[in-house]
């Protein structure tokens, strides 16, 4: 054989090595899974955006929660992953020279004197020179002899790993992402089965290094029966070494070679049960690993291979190595796919089909939110046209009622304050205060009485009046409540007698300021005899003068107007002018001048018992012009003077009594009109909100059609990966 032989035979030379599949696959896939990361994450922020008003399922935002974490989990691992091969076998079987061999190169310690005592890892690294790891301390090293001396020398028990990092550009192999796990014999380490646990589960690959020159021992047996209960059907191959040894004895090499490979396929078929008969022959592989390390190595410096210094056989022994490597590299790349990337990429489309029927249920939801929210929208948009209709009829209800309450009130004040103010004599009669004729006295005596005239009208008309008028307020606001209800629910009887009316019940207030009616009112205290000859004379006069007035102001109203009526009434009023000058001017002596000449008619006795009589009145009523005397005429004068003067306010009262209840009404209603206005604003708020939400609403349903598109890519990705992968 040729150095050329050696090098296109070495592993992994060919084009068409099997492990570049897990090294795409793993490219693949963490590609794959970078897409669902950024997805998940899309939909999770997209989920959340929807707030707290719009989800519908906590659950649903805690299992996106969890698909992220999970999602950053597997990335981690996979990131990580690689293909694992791990080596057993017993003590100086040769497990590290397979490793060497199948590195290309001598990196774990083999050889005479050398025992592997704890595991080690040998994994590629992009840096130029290699070194260890024990128990996370890194360590540098310059050699295969610096290594054999830093592990002889550590302290380390069977169950201690040590990565041995070694770069890829010495060993092809390492390339491909490939650990291999060296383990001390099967039948020194006590801790087999926790380091197992520890270092092995995860391995692709097992296999078994026995030597060739002795029966698989029962040790061997044991490690993979335990195994094989740990991992449902591990991948096993059982690689008799140092079968260089048969050239020694060729008579009996097939012998030998098939009571081994019955022994090995037996333990495989019918004791471990992992895999056919007709595939345990595809498993067993008789080979010299020192042979092939030192061919590898020769051709590694570019020397010649030089068949000479090897035993008869050597290129069968070298070939079926060869075909040990390409069935291995085969299983391993298969194994590491389906057992690295199946079980997470099954996870994943189930994880992507849940978000594809998540996304289709907030699709739906936004859907049915939309229809309803515009719904809402409709609805409140009639119920606001419909208000401001029933509104505006009432409106013009209320004015009605409004006007007729208020010419009701005045009619009702008029009429009660003119009863009062013919009863005013009863009230000013009823004023019972020191009387007195001194000027500060009597000036206070006015104050007291104007205070007492003016409570008592007041009082007397809201006997009278309030309770009726207030219970026509109250009636009339009942009755708006009532009409503006049939279109307002929210407006109740109780929400508006609270913040539409005064905290006071409703009262007509009553303005006499009589002090101030009748402060030109002076009264006359000065004794007068009832019966002297001037008031006699103005009595009688008085009451023809107004019988004739009454007489001729009939007579103007009644009979038209003509030359002889004109003549007639100029002839009653001179005749009035002509009385009221006897009356009120000296002639009165006079006409005494000339009753005087009666005495003589008369006769002296008559004249002078009349006079008699006449001067024991005057005495009399001189006598009665006492205090009291002077109250009641001060009294009498008050009650004249005063109806006057409040005949004259009777209208100004009972339009400023109308005005009040008019106020209270329209005041009424321009707050229940506030209140109205109140819900349609709110019903306006409401319109606006929820077309500002559709408007979300919308720009969610856009971002939900790009993720269930974002989806459907993601899962094809997946399944072309499976299809093409697993």
């Amino acid at each position: 054989m040729n150095i050329e032989d050696v090098t296109n035979s070495s592993f992994g030379a060919d084009g068409e090595n099997p492990l570049r599949i897990f090294v795409s696959a793993k490219k693949d896939i963490n590609d794959i899974f970078v897409k669902v990361e950024k997805f998940v994450q899309n939909v999770h922020e997209f989920y959340r955006s929807y707030g707290d008003e719009f989800l519908t399922s906590k659950s649903k935002l805690q299992q996106i929660e969890s698909s992220v974490s999970k999602i950053a989990g597997i990335r981690d691992v996979l990131s990580r992953n690689n293909m694992k091969v791990a080596f057993f076998g017993r003590t100086s079987n040769g497990k590290s020279t397979v490793i060497n061999a199948i590195l290309q190169n001598k990196i774990l310690p083999a050889g005479i004197g050398h025992t592997t005592n704890c595991f080690l890892q040998v994994e590629g690294t992009d840096e130029t020179e290699p070194y260890i790891e024990v128990e996370g301390t890194r360590r540098n090293i310059e050699s295969v002899n610096h290594l054999a001396n830093a592990l002889n020398t550590e302290s380390l028990g069977d169950s201690t790993l040590v990565k041995i990092f070694w770069p890829k550009s010495k060993c092809p192999i390492l390339h491909d992402d490939v650990v291999l796990v060296d383990s001390p014999g099967t039948d020194v380490s006590a801790n087999l089965d926790k380091c197992i646990d520890l270092y092995c589960l995860d391995a692709d690959v097992f296999v078994l290094v026995s030597n060739s020159e002795s029966t698989l021992m029962q040790t061997e047996k044991n490690l993979f029966i335990k195994v094989k209960e740990k991992l449902s059907k591990p991948n096993i191959f059982i690689l008799n070494n140092r079968w260089d040894a048969s050239a020694l004895e060729p008579e009996s090499l097939d012998l030998v070679r098939k009571q081994h490979m019955m022994r090995d396929t037996d333990f495989l078929v019918d004791e471990l049960n992992v895999v056919a008969e007709d595939e345990a022959k595809d498993r067993v592989f008789f080979v010299s690993a020192r042979e092939v390390l030192g061919a590898r190595i020769e051709a590694g410096q570019g020397k010649p291979v030089t068949l000479g210094n090897y035993a008869n056989g050597f290129e069968g022994r070298f070939k079926e190595f060869l075909d040990f490597e390409k069935k291995f590299e085969q299983c391993l790349s298969k194994t590491a796919v389906q057992t690295k990337f199946s079980q997470h990429t099954l996870e994943v489309i189930k994880m992507t089909s849940d978000m594809n029927q998540l996304l289709d249920d907030i699709f739906r939801q936004t859907m049915a939110m939309r229809n309803e929210k515009m719904n809402q929208i409709k609805a409140l948009k009639d119920r606001v046209n419909y208000i401001k209709q029933q509104f505006h009829i009432l409106t013009n209800e209320v004015k009605h009622q409004i006007c007729h309450l208020v010419k009701q009130v005045e009619h009702k004040v008029s009429t009660a304050l003119n009863e009062e103010v013919r009863r005013l004599s009863v009230l000013v009669n009823d004023f019972e205060r020191p009387f007195s004729v001194d000027p500060i006295a009597l000036s206070s005596y006015k104050k007291e009485l104007h205070s007492h005239v003016e409570q008592g009208l007041g009082s007397n008309l809201k006997s009278r009046l309030s309770t009726a008028l207030t219970c026509n307020v109250e009636s009339t606001q009942k009755q708006m409540v009532e009409g503006a209800k049939r279109f307002v629910p929210e407006i109740s009887t109780d929400s508006f007698f609270l913040n539409v009316t005064p905290q006071h019940d409703f009262k007509l207030i009553y303005r006499f300021n009589c002090e101030s009616l009748c402060s030109d009112f002076q009264e006359d205290l000065e004794f007068r005899f009832s019966y002297g000859f001037l008031q006699l004379l103005q009595y009688i006069s008085g009451t023809r003068s107004k019988m004739e007035k009454h007489n001729l102001d009939t007579s103007k109203m009644n009979q038209p107007s003509n030359s002889g009526d004109s003549s007639m009434v100029k002839f009653a009023t001179d005749k009035l002018d002509l009385i009221d000058k006897l009356s009120s001017s000296r002639t009165t002596i006079t006409i005494l001048a000339i009753g005087g000449c009666l005495i003589r008619v008369i006769g002296w006795h008559v004249i002078a018992i009349t006079s008699s009589i006449y001067g024991l009145l005057y005495v009399y009523e001189r006598v009665s012009w006492t205090t009291r005397a002077k109250e009641n005429t001060f009294k009498k004068q008050y009650v004249s003077h005063a109806t006057k003067k409040f005949r004259l306010i009777i209208d100004l009262t009972s339009a400023n009594c109308s005005h009040q209840v008019q106020q209270e009404l329209s005041s009424s209603f321009a707050r229940l009109n506030r209140m109205v206005d109140n819900v349609l604003e709110k019903a306006n708020t409401d319109i606006q909100k929820l077309e500002q939400e559709i408007e979300f609403l919308n720009r969610q349903d856009k971002i939900i059609n790009l993720l269930r598109n974002e989806v459907r890519s993601l899962t094809g990705e997946l399944e072309h990966f499976s299809t093409k992968y697993l």
